[in-house]
């Protein structure tokens, strides 16, 4: 099966979530010398730079993290449970009175 399809691909995308970097200089020299195929890696550094570059990136990386990192983290006893943040009140309590007006918290 791999001779059936190795003459057709020319790039091959490998994603992981561990760190390669510059370890795979060498074989994608290799494999490009050998086997004229483009090996892209996209490692652990490739997602961090990226997950935040837009809104729904951002927002897919949360729901990634809920549906899978928190369960595991919370199962390993790493977290407990996500925070929710706190609300305006929440966030000025012992703030004196003097910082509220009209309804909102003023500094």
């Amino acid at each position: 099966m791999k001779e059936a399809f190795l003459g057709q691909i020319r790039i091959l995308v490998y994603a992981t979530n561990q760190r390669i970097g510059a370890d795979a200089d060498d074989l994608k020299r290799e494999l490009l010398r050998d086997e004229n195929l483009y090996l892209d890696p996209r490692d652990q550094n490739w997602f961090i730079e990226r997950v935040n570059a837009d809104s729904q990136r951002e927002q897919a990386g949360e729901q990634l993290a809920e549906i899978i990192a928190d369960p595991f983290l919370a199962g390993e006893g790493v977290i407990r449970s996500r925070a929710r943040a706190l609300t305006t009140v929440e966030a000025c309590t012992g703030c004196s009175s003097s910082h509220y007006s009209g309804g909102r918290y003023t500094r």
